[in-house]
């Protein structure tokens, strides 16, 4: 299990840290034991590799916390990577990034991989990540995105105009076609909340997914 911590308010991202740390990590023994931190800035590969592939003495899973992962080397990267696609079940990684540029191929990657968690002064980051998810056609990391904005208690209506807004705004970065198509995707959609013929949420997925394929 991997989660990925993207943005500048470390307070917030600290408490959830703490929250997943008690989720996983019950007793002194299991701290002592299973539950490591490492920093991302001056981390040497074969320590990350060994931290990913060591399994847990006490609890069921071991919780390794890396912190500033925008900083780590590409060999690190690379190794973290491989990690995620093995999808390992005894080791929960939990990666700290101030960043979330979504055009970091390493972060646009973990999208893929990744329960992914926005933690941002002022206007949400997720917002420009699932943009730019919808543009490049990864209607996966978009859905992603998505359930982050709706955890985080944005209402519907204003993901769906931000959606609106930026599809108009980009208009000169797709093919015509694509764009007109996209418009009706967001009249229909738009229709369907309104209307409630369908759930807020399942109408927005509907949408995300259909814009970024």
């Amino acid at each position: 299990m991997i989660y990925l911590l993207l943005g500048d308010e470390n307070a917030l991202k600290s408490q959830k840290i703490d929250e997943l740390k008690k989720k996983y990590i019950g007793s002194n023994d299991e701290i002592q034991f299973d539950y490591e931190t490492l920093d991302g800035n001056k981390l040497d590969p074969a320590d990350l590799k060994k931290s990913l592939m060591s399994l847990p003495v006490v609890a069921k899973r071991r919780v390794v916390i890396l912190h500033t992962c925008q900083k780590l080397s590409d060999q690190n990267k690379k190794i973290i990577l491989e990690f995620a696609q093995i999808d390992e079940d005894k080791v929960v990684l939990i990666l700290d990034s101030d960043s979330a540029a979504s055009k970091n191929s390493f972060i646009q990657e973990l999208y893929k991989r990744a329960e992914v968690l926005s933690f941002s002064k002022g206007r949400p980051l997720t917002a420009f990540s699932m943009e730019e998810d919808i543009l490049s056609c990864n209607p996966k990391g978009a859905l992603q995105v998505l359930f982050v904005l709706l955890e985080n208690g944005q209402m519907p209506v204003w993901i769906l105009g931000g959606i609106l807004s930026f599809w108009q705004k980009n208009k000169r970065r797709m093919a015509e076609s694509r764009y007109k198509k996209g418009l009706l995707e967001l009249q229909e959609a738009d229709l369907n909340i309104k209307r409630t013929r369908i759930n807020v949420q399942h109408a927005l997925e509907i949408l995300v997914v259909k814009l970024a394929s």
